[in-house]
């Protein structure tokens, strides 16, 4: 295993379009609601991650966590369609593309079909297949390109709520 000392977070390499190698610290500021203007405060509102990588799932909620979101996790879409269900304060939901049993696309479809209002980031780490079908989603549905850094996280996440993007 690699040494840890140089503030990188190890990510396994073997499970395919997920974030590989390193990935390094980047440090982020705690957004307090009265910095949220963009009517989904921090506190009042949850944000559902759902990958079926777990450590990509899990780094990516704590990135949202240390920016004072409320995170949920789900390793997969069904998961997730039933957290919407039990959960009606999710806000906005950041999903992985390419997971088995259900694609983020297809999750997305169903999630706005039970809730109008969420809001979605998608995430691939399958940029060139997926690329030219992303581009012309991207105006409904934002795309946020595997591996990314906090900064660039938090950025769409802050754009799509205070676009009210879906």
């Amino acid at each position: 295993m690699p040494p840890t000392s140089h503030s990188g977070i190890p990510l396994p390499t073997s499970s395919g379009a997920t974030l590989q190698g390193w990935v390094t610290r980047q440090p982020t500021t705690r957004l307090s609601p009265e910095a949220d203007r963009t009517g989904l405060g921090a506190r009042s509102h949850s944000v559902l991650v759902v990958d079926d990588d777990r450590e990509v799932r899990r780094l990516t909620a704590r990135m949202l966590r240390v920016a004072g979101y409320n995170v949920l996790e789900a390793g997969s879409g069904s998961e997730a369609l039933r957290a919407l269900e039990g959960n009606p304060t999710i806000g906005l939901l950041v999903t992985d593309i390419v997971m088995p049993e259900m694609h983020g696309l297809d999750l997305a479809d169903r999630a706005l079909a039970r809730a109008p209002d969420l809001r979605i980031v998608l995430m691939t780490g399958h940029a060139p297949q997926l690329t030219a079908l992303l581009e012309l989603r991207d105006a409904v549905l934002p795309v946020l390109l595997k591996p990314f850094t906090s900064e660039q996280l938090l950025g769409k996440v802050r754009d799509v709520l205070a676009d009210g993007m879906h």
